[in-house]
Protein backbone atom coordinates (compact mmCIF):
# COMPACT_ATOMS: atom_id res chain seq x y z
CA UNK A 1 0.00 0.00 0.00
CA UNK A 2 1.77 3.15 -1.17
CA UNK A 3 0.94 6.74 -0.39
CA UNK A 4 0.79 9.73 -2.70
CA UNK A 5 -0.21 13.32 -2.11
CA UNK A 6 -3.52 12.23 -0.58
CA UNK A 7 -6.29 14.69 0.23
CA UNK A 8 -3.75 17.49 0.75
CA UNK A 9 -2.80 17.18 -2.91
CA UNK A 10 -6.44 17.50 -3.91
CA UNK A 11 -7.09 13.76 -4.41
CA UNK A 12 -10.55 12.27 -3.97
CA UNK A 13 -10.35 10.27 -0.67
CA UNK A 14 -12.51 7.46 -2.06
CA UNK A 15 -10.91 7.16 -5.48
CA UNK A 16 -7.56 5.41 -4.84
CA UNK A 17 -7.92 1.63 -5.19
CA UNK A 18 -6.78 0.77 -1.66
CA UNK A 19 -8.95 3.47 -0.12
CA UNK A 20 -12.11 2.36 -1.90
CA UNK A 21 -11.48 -1.30 -0.96
CA UNK A 22 -11.20 -0.34 2.71
CA UNK A 23 -14.30 1.85 2.42
CA UNK A 24 -16.28 -1.04 0.88
CA UNK A 25 -15.37 -3.29 3.79
CA UNK A 26 -16.21 -0.57 6.32
CA UNK A 27 -19.63 0.02 4.75
CA UNK A 28 -20.41 -3.72 4.73
CA UNK A 29 -19.42 -4.19 8.39
CA UNK A 30 -21.33 -1.09 9.49
CA UNK A 31 -24.50 -2.02 7.58
CA UNK A 32 -24.35 -5.62 8.85
CA UNK A 33 -24.10 -4.41 12.44
CA UNK A 34 -26.97 -1.96 11.91
CA UNK A 35 -29.28 -4.62 10.48
CA UNK A 36 -28.19 -7.13 13.14
CA UNK A 37 -29.33 -4.79 15.92
CA UNK A 38 -32.80 -4.67 14.35
CA UNK A 39 -33.08 -8.36 13.48
CA UNK A 40 -31.74 -9.61 16.82
CA UNK A 41 -34.74 -7.93 18.46
CA UNK A 42 -36.89 -10.00 16.11
CA UNK A 43 -35.00 -13.15 17.22
CA UNK A 44 -33.47 -13.66 13.78
CA UNK A 45 -29.98 -15.16 13.21
CA UNK A 46 -27.14 -12.87 12.12
CA UNK A 47 -26.82 -14.57 8.72
CA UNK A 48 -30.08 -12.90 7.65
CA UNK A 49 -28.61 -9.45 8.37
CA UNK A 50 -25.43 -10.35 6.49
CA UNK A 51 -27.21 -11.46 3.32
CA UNK A 52 -29.69 -8.58 3.47
CA UNK A 53 -26.73 -6.19 3.78
CA UNK A 54 -25.48 -7.35 0.39
CA UNK A 55 -28.94 -7.06 -1.16
CA UNK A 56 -29.41 -3.52 0.21
CA UNK A 57 -25.94 -2.41 -0.93
CA UNK A 58 -26.22 -4.22 -4.27
CA UNK A 59 -28.05 -3.48 -7.52
CA UNK A 60 -31.43 -4.26 -5.97
CA UNK A 61 -31.46 -1.13 -3.76
CA UNK A 62 -28.57 1.33 -3.27
CA UNK A 63 -26.70 -0.03 -6.27
CA UNK A 64 -29.37 1.57 -8.45
CA UNK A 65 -28.00 4.94 -7.34
CA UNK A 66 -25.32 5.68 -9.94
CA UNK A 67 -23.07 7.71 -7.63
CA UNK A 68 -23.13 4.97 -4.99
CA UNK A 69 -22.30 2.15 -7.41
CA UNK A 70 -19.55 4.17 -9.11
CA UNK A 71 -17.85 5.48 -5.97
CA UNK A 72 -18.55 3.04 -3.13
CA UNK A 73 -19.05 -0.34 -4.83
CA UNK A 74 -17.51 -0.02 -8.30
CA UNK A 75 -17.46 -3.20 -10.37
CA UNK A 76 -13.66 -3.01 -10.69
CA UNK A 77 -13.25 -3.38 -6.90
CA UNK A 78 -15.51 -6.44 -6.54
CA UNK A 79 -12.59 -8.90 -6.98
CA UNK A 80 -10.97 -7.34 -3.89
CA UNK A 81 -14.12 -7.88 -1.83
CA UNK A 82 -14.42 -11.42 -3.16
CA UNK A 83 -10.78 -12.20 -2.27
CA UNK A 84 -11.26 -10.93 1.29
CA UNK A 85 -14.51 -12.86 1.69
CA UNK A 86 -13.07 -16.14 0.39
CA UNK A 87 -9.96 -15.81 2.56
CA UNK A 88 -12.20 -15.35 5.59
CA UNK A 89 -14.38 -18.25 4.47
CA UNK A 90 -11.35 -20.56 4.56
CA UNK A 91 -10.69 -19.76 8.23
CA UNK A 92 -14.39 -19.89 9.07
CA UNK A 93 -14.57 -23.40 7.65
CA UNK A 94 -11.56 -24.32 9.77
CA UNK A 95 -13.55 -23.18 12.83
CA UNK A 96 -16.61 -25.17 11.68
CA UNK A 97 -14.47 -28.32 11.47
CA UNK A 98 -12.79 -27.52 14.80
CA UNK A 99 -16.09 -27.05 16.62
CA UNK A 100 -17.90 -30.03 15.06
CA UNK A 101 -18.64 -32.28 18.03
CA UNK A 102 -18.13 -35.85 16.82
CA UNK A 103 -18.93 -37.18 20.30
CA UNK A 104 -22.40 -35.64 20.09
CA UNK A 105 -22.89 -37.27 16.71
CA UNK A 106 -21.89 -40.67 18.13
CA UNK A 107 -24.16 -40.29 21.19
CA UNK A 108 -27.27 -39.91 19.01
CA UNK A 109 -25.99 -41.74 15.94
CA UNK A 110 -29.09 -43.85 15.20
CA UNK A 111 -31.58 -40.96 15.41
CA UNK A 112 -29.14 -38.62 13.67
CA UNK A 113 -28.65 -40.93 10.70
CA UNK A 114 -32.37 -41.62 10.28
CA UNK A 115 -33.44 -37.97 10.51
CA UNK A 116 -30.57 -36.48 8.50
CA UNK A 117 -30.77 -39.13 5.77
CA UNK A 118 -34.56 -38.79 5.45
CA UNK A 119 -34.30 -35.01 5.59
CA UNK A 120 -31.75 -34.95 2.76
CA UNK A 121 -32.75 -37.78 0.42
CA UNK A 122 -36.49 -37.05 0.09
CA UNK A 123 -36.16 -33.25 -0.29
CA UNK A 124 -33.45 -33.91 -2.88
CA UNK A 125 -35.81 -36.21 -4.79
CA UNK A 126 -38.53 -33.56 -4.53
CA UNK A 127 -36.09 -30.97 -5.87
CA UNK A 128 -35.94 -32.91 -9.14
CA UNK A 129 -39.41 -31.57 -9.95
CA UNK A 130 -38.33 -28.01 -9.17
CA UNK A 131 -35.14 -28.49 -11.18
CA UNK A 132 -37.03 -29.68 -14.25
CA UNK A 133 -39.37 -26.67 -14.15
CA UNK A 134 -36.56 -24.17 -13.49
CA UNK A 135 -34.31 -25.74 -16.13
CA UNK A 136 -36.98 -25.60 -18.84
CA UNK A 137 -37.87 -21.99 -18.07
CA UNK A 138 -34.52 -20.38 -17.26
CA UNK A 139 -31.62 -22.53 -18.44
CA UNK A 140 -30.00 -22.98 -21.83
CA UNK A 141 -29.29 -26.22 -23.68
CA UNK A 142 -25.51 -25.90 -23.23
CA UNK A 143 -25.89 -26.30 -19.44
CA UNK A 144 -25.94 -30.01 -18.46
CA UNK A 145 -29.12 -30.86 -16.58
CA UNK A 146 -27.18 -33.08 -14.15
CA UNK A 147 -25.06 -30.16 -12.97
CA UNK A 148 -28.13 -27.91 -12.73
CA UNK A 149 -30.02 -30.55 -10.73
CA UNK A 150 -27.13 -31.04 -8.29
CA UNK A 151 -26.87 -27.34 -7.52
CA UNK A 152 -30.62 -26.96 -6.98
CA UNK A 153 -30.93 -30.25 -5.09
CA UNK A 154 -28.12 -29.55 -2.64
CA UNK A 155 -29.31 -26.01 -1.93
CA UNK A 156 -32.86 -27.25 -1.22
CA UNK A 157 -32.00 -30.27 0.92
CA UNK A 158 -29.23 -29.17 3.28
CA UNK A 159 -29.60 -27.80 6.83
CA UNK A 160 -27.37 -24.91 7.93
CA UNK A 161 -25.65 -26.36 11.01
CA UNK A 162 -24.07 -23.10 12.33
CA UNK A 163 -27.35 -21.19 11.89
CA UNK A 164 -29.35 -23.96 13.58
CA UNK A 165 -26.90 -24.03 16.50
CA UNK A 166 -27.30 -20.27 16.96
CA UNK A 167 -31.12 -20.49 16.91
CA UNK A 168 -31.15 -23.34 19.46
CA UNK A 169 -28.76 -21.43 21.72
CA UNK A 170 -30.80 -18.21 21.52
CA UNK A 171 -34.02 -20.11 22.27
CA UNK A 172 -32.36 -22.08 25.13
CA UNK A 173 -33.27 -25.36 23.44
CA UNK A 174 -29.84 -27.02 23.28
CA UNK A 175 -30.46 -29.08 26.42
CA UNK A 176 -33.96 -30.21 25.39
CA UNK A 177 -34.71 -33.48 23.63
CA UNK A 178 -35.71 -31.63 20.46
CA UNK A 179 -32.59 -29.47 20.58
CA UNK A 180 -30.16 -32.34 21.16
CA UNK A 181 -31.77 -34.44 18.44
CA UNK A 182 -31.85 -31.54 15.98
CA UNK A 183 -28.24 -30.47 16.56
CA UNK A 184 -26.89 -34.01 16.28
CA UNK A 185 -28.91 -34.69 13.10
CA UNK A 186 -27.77 -31.36 11.66
CA UNK A 187 -24.14 -32.21 12.51
CA UNK A 188 -24.39 -35.48 10.58
CA UNK A 189 -26.15 -33.68 7.75
CA UNK A 190 -23.49 -30.96 7.79
CA UNK A 191 -20.76 -33.54 7.27
CA UNK A 192 -22.80 -35.09 4.45
CA UNK A 193 -23.36 -31.69 2.87
CA UNK A 194 -19.62 -31.18 2.37
CA UNK A 195 -19.42 -34.55 0.66
CA UNK A 196 -22.30 -33.51 -1.62
CA UNK A 197 -20.65 -30.18 -2.29
CA UNK A 198 -17.37 -31.90 -3.16
CA UNK A 199 -19.28 -34.11 -5.59
CA UNK A 200 -21.01 -31.11 -7.19
CA UNK A 201 -17.79 -29.13 -7.61
CA UNK A 202 -15.82 -32.09 -8.95
CA UNK A 203 -18.52 -32.74 -11.58
CA UNK A 204 -18.57 -29.09 -12.64
CA UNK A 205 -14.77 -28.89 -12.76
CA UNK A 206 -14.30 -32.16 -14.62
CA UNK A 207 -14.90 -30.53 -18.03
CA UNK A 208 -17.73 -32.97 -18.74
CA UNK A 209 -15.32 -35.90 -18.47
CA UNK A 210 -16.52 -38.70 -16.15
CA UNK A 211 -12.95 -40.00 -15.86
CA UNK A 212 -11.69 -36.64 -14.63
CA UNK A 213 -14.54 -36.49 -12.13
CA UNK A 214 -13.62 -39.94 -10.78
CA UNK A 215 -9.96 -38.91 -10.49
CA UNK A 216 -10.92 -35.81 -8.53
CA UNK A 217 -13.16 -37.74 -6.13
CA UNK A 218 -10.66 -40.57 -5.56
CA UNK A 219 -7.78 -38.16 -4.97
CA UNK A 220 -9.94 -36.05 -2.66
CA UNK A 221 -10.97 -39.14 -0.67
CA UNK A 222 -7.35 -40.29 -0.42
CA UNK A 223 -6.31 -36.84 0.79
CA UNK A 224 -9.08 -36.84 3.42
CA UNK A 225 -7.95 -40.27 4.69
CA UNK A 226 -4.33 -39.07 4.75
CA UNK A 227 -5.32 -36.00 6.78
CA UNK A 228 -7.51 -37.98 9.22
CA UNK A 229 -4.84 -40.63 9.86
CA UNK A 230 -1.22 -39.64 9.23
CA UNK A 231 -1.46 -35.86 9.69
CA UNK A 232 -3.81 -36.21 12.66
CA UNK A 233 -1.33 -38.47 14.49
CA UNK A 234 1.48 -35.99 13.88
CA UNK A 235 -0.67 -33.11 15.12
CA UNK A 236 -1.70 -35.04 18.24
CA UNK A 237 1.95 -35.78 19.01
CA UNK A 238 2.90 -32.14 18.61
CA UNK A 239 -0.05 -31.20 20.84
CA UNK A 240 1.33 -33.36 23.63
CA UNK A 241 4.72 -31.65 23.37
CA UNK A 242 3.28 -28.14 23.14
CA UNK A 243 1.19 -28.57 26.29
CA UNK A 244 4.33 -28.37 28.44
CA UNK A 245 6.28 -25.64 26.59
CA UNK A 246 5.08 -22.14 25.75
CA UNK A 247 7.45 -21.75 22.79
CA UNK A 248 6.04 -24.93 21.21
CA UNK A 249 2.51 -23.64 21.76
CA UNK A 250 3.33 -20.63 19.58
CA UNK A 251 4.94 -23.01 17.10
CA UNK A 252 1.70 -25.04 16.97
CA UNK A 253 -0.24 -21.93 15.98
CA UNK A 254 2.19 -21.49 13.09
CA UNK A 255 1.86 -25.18 12.14
CA UNK A 256 -1.95 -24.97 12.26
CA UNK A 257 -2.11 -21.88 10.04
CA UNK A 258 0.37 -23.45 7.63
CA UNK A 259 -1.77 -26.61 7.51
CA UNK A 260 -4.92 -24.58 6.83
CA UNK A 261 -3.34 -22.76 3.91
CA UNK A 262 -1.50 -25.78 2.48
CA UNK A 263 -4.55 -28.06 2.73
CA UNK A 264 -6.80 -25.36 1.24
CA UNK A 265 -4.36 -24.82 -1.62
CA UNK A 266 -4.23 -28.56 -2.38
CA UNK A 267 -8.00 -29.07 -2.48
CA UNK A 268 -8.38 -25.92 -4.62
CA UNK A 269 -5.67 -27.14 -7.01
CA UNK A 270 -7.33 -30.56 -7.05
CA UNK A 271 -10.50 -29.02 -8.45
CA UNK A 272 -12.76 -29.33 -5.41
CA UNK A 273 -12.65 -26.12 -3.32
CA UNK A 274 -10.27 -24.54 -0.82
CA UNK A 275 -12.87 -24.75 1.97
CA UNK A 276 -12.58 -28.56 2.10
CA UNK A 277 -8.91 -28.39 3.01
CA UNK A 278 -9.66 -25.90 5.77
CA UNK A 279 -12.58 -28.01 7.04
CA UNK A 280 -10.40 -31.14 7.16
CA UNK A 281 -7.71 -29.26 9.08
CA UNK A 282 -10.30 -28.25 11.67
CA UNK A 283 -11.44 -31.86 12.04
CA UNK A 284 -7.94 -33.17 12.86
CA UNK A 285 -7.33 -30.68 15.68
CA UNK A 286 -8.57 -32.29 18.94
CA UNK A 287 -11.32 -29.88 20.03
CA UNK A 288 -11.15 -30.93 23.68
CA UNK A 289 -7.57 -29.70 23.98
CA UNK A 290 -6.65 -26.40 25.60
CA UNK A 291 -4.90 -25.41 22.39
CA UNK A 292 -8.12 -25.61 20.36
CA UNK A 293 -9.90 -23.35 22.85
CA UNK A 294 -7.06 -20.80 22.83
CA UNK A 295 -6.87 -20.81 19.04
CA UNK A 296 -10.63 -20.31 18.73
CA UNK A 297 -10.49 -17.39 21.15
CA UNK A 298 -7.71 -15.79 19.10
CA UNK A 299 -9.37 -15.87 15.68
CA UNK A 300 -13.12 -16.42 16.13
CA UNK A 301 -14.08 -12.79 16.71
CA UNK A 302 -12.21 -11.33 13.75
CA UNK A 303 -13.55 -14.10 11.50
CA UNK A 304 -17.18 -13.74 12.60
CA UNK A 305 -17.21 -9.93 12.81
CA UNK A 306 -15.07 -9.05 9.79
CA UNK A 307 -14.63 -11.82 7.25
CA UNK A 308 -17.84 -13.91 7.37
CA UNK A 309 -20.13 -10.88 6.87
CA UNK A 310 -18.09 -10.05 3.76
CA UNK A 311 -18.85 -13.46 2.24
CA UNK A 312 -22.58 -13.34 2.93
CA UNK A 313 -22.74 -9.71 1.84
CA UNK A 314 -20.91 -10.60 -1.38
CA UNK A 315 -23.62 -13.18 -2.06
CA UNK A 316 -26.26 -10.55 -1.46
CA UNK A 317 -24.45 -8.10 -3.75
CA UNK A 318 -24.77 -10.64 -6.57
CA UNK A 319 -28.53 -10.98 -5.97
CA UNK A 320 -30.54 -8.89 -8.41
CA UNK A 321 -34.14 -8.63 -7.31
CA UNK A 322 -34.80 -6.95 -10.65
CA UNK A 323 -34.37 -10.43 -12.16
CA UNK A 324 -37.78 -11.24 -10.64
CA UNK A 325 -39.38 -9.26 -13.43
CA UNK A 326 -42.38 -11.37 -14.42
CA UNK A 327 -45.26 -13.27 -12.87
CA UNK A 328 -43.74 -16.54 -14.06
CA UNK A 329 -40.52 -15.85 -12.13
CA UNK A 330 -42.49 -14.97 -9.00
CA UNK A 331 -44.49 -18.14 -9.49
CA UNK A 332 -41.27 -20.14 -9.60
CA UNK A 333 -40.10 -18.41 -6.42
CA UNK A 334 -43.24 -19.39 -4.50
CA UNK A 335 -43.05 -22.93 -5.90
CA UNK A 336 -39.43 -23.36 -4.79
CA UNK A 337 -40.13 -21.97 -1.30
CA UNK A 338 -43.19 -24.21 -0.89
CA UNK A 339 -41.36 -27.33 -2.08
CA UNK A 340 -38.29 -26.58 0.05
CA UNK A 341 -40.38 -26.06 3.19
CA UNK A 342 -42.66 -29.04 2.61
CA UNK A 343 -39.85 -31.44 1.70
CA UNK A 344 -37.63 -30.56 4.63
CA UNK A 345 -40.25 -30.07 7.34
CA UNK A 346 -42.56 -32.96 6.45
CA UNK A 347 -39.97 -35.68 5.89
CA UNK A 348 -37.79 -34.62 8.84
CA UNK A 349 -40.88 -34.61 11.07
CA UNK A 350 -41.94 -38.08 9.90
CA UNK A 351 -38.42 -39.40 10.60
CA UNK A 352 -38.43 -37.77 14.05
CA UNK A 353 -41.81 -39.34 14.85
CA UNK A 354 -40.37 -42.69 13.82
CA UNK A 355 -37.60 -42.04 16.39
CA UNK A 356 -40.31 -41.77 19.08
CA UNK A 357 -40.56 -38.00 19.40
CA UNK A 358 -44.09 -36.64 19.89
CA UNK A 359 -45.82 -35.09 16.88
CA UNK A 360 -45.36 -31.64 18.37
CA UNK A 361 -41.64 -32.23 18.91
CA UNK A 362 -41.34 -33.78 15.46
CA UNK A 363 -42.90 -30.79 13.71
CA UNK A 364 -40.67 -28.39 15.65
CA UNK A 365 -37.63 -30.46 14.70
CA UNK A 366 -38.72 -30.42 11.06
CA UNK A 367 -38.98 -26.62 11.14
CA UNK A 368 -35.53 -26.37 12.73
CA UNK A 369 -34.03 -28.60 10.05
CA UNK A 370 -35.39 -26.22 7.40
CA UNK A 371 -32.83 -23.48 8.19
CA UNK A 372 -30.46 -22.52 5.37
CA UNK A 373 -27.13 -20.70 5.30
CA UNK A 374 -23.49 -21.14 4.40
CA UNK A 375 -23.53 -24.32 2.28
CA UNK A 376 -26.44 -23.11 0.17
CA UNK A 377 -24.75 -19.79 -0.60
CA UNK A 378 -21.45 -21.49 -1.43
CA UNK A 379 -23.26 -23.86 -3.79
CA UNK A 380 -25.19 -21.02 -5.44
CA UNK A 381 -22.12 -18.79 -5.84
CA UNK A 382 -20.14 -21.62 -7.44
CA UNK A 383 -23.07 -22.43 -9.73
CA UNK A 384 -23.45 -18.80 -10.76
CA UNK A 385 -19.72 -18.35 -11.43
CA UNK A 386 -19.65 -21.60 -13.43
CA UNK A 387 -22.56 -20.41 -15.56
CA UNK A 388 -24.78 -23.31 -14.47
CA UNK A 389 -27.45 -21.07 -12.95
CA UNK A 390 -28.37 -17.60 -14.19
CA UNK A 391 -29.16 -14.47 -12.17
CA UNK A 392 -32.88 -15.30 -12.03
CA UNK A 393 -32.36 -18.77 -10.54
CA UNK A 394 -29.67 -17.35 -8.24
CA UNK A 395 -32.09 -14.68 -6.94
CA UNK A 396 -34.86 -17.27 -6.47
CA UNK A 397 -32.63 -19.62 -4.48
CA UNK A 398 -31.09 -16.88 -2.31
CA UNK A 399 -34.55 -15.55 -1.42
CA UNK A 400 -35.66 -19.13 -0.68
CA UNK A 401 -32.74 -19.49 1.77
CA UNK A 402 -33.65 -16.20 3.47
CA UNK A 403 -37.38 -16.96 3.75
CA UNK A 404 -36.94 -20.51 5.09
CA UNK A 405 -34.54 -19.22 7.75
CA UNK A 406 -36.72 -16.21 8.61
CA UNK A 407 -39.74 -18.36 9.44
CA UNK A 408 -37.82 -20.76 11.69
CA UNK A 409 -37.60 -18.75 14.92
CA UNK A 410 -41.20 -17.42 15.02
CA UNK A 411 -42.59 -20.83 14.05
CA UNK A 412 -40.59 -22.61 16.77
CA UNK A 413 -41.56 -19.94 19.32
CA UNK A 414 -45.24 -20.42 18.47
CA UNK A 415 -45.15 -24.21 18.70
CA UNK A 416 -42.64 -24.96 21.46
Amino acid sequence: MTGSGGIFAGENPIKPENAISLLMILVVIFMTRLLSVVLVRLKQPRVIAEVLTGIVLGPSVLGNWQWFSDNIFPEASMPVLKAFSEFGLIFFMFLVGLELDTKLMKAHMKESLIISATGIIFPFLLSIVASIVLYKQFSSDDVPFTSFLLFIGVSMSITAFPVLARILSDRHLLSTKVGMTAISAAAVGDAASWVFLALVISIVNSSSSPVTCVYILITGLAFAIFMMTVVKKIVNKLMELSSTREDLNVFMIFITFALILASSWFTEALGIHSIFGAFLTGLIIPNESGFAIKLTEKIEDIISVLFVPLYFAYSGLQTKLSALNSWSVWGMLFLVIAMACFGKIFFSAVAARFCKLTWRESIVLGILMNTKGLVELIVLNIGREAGVIDERVFAIMVIMAIVTTLITTPAVAALY
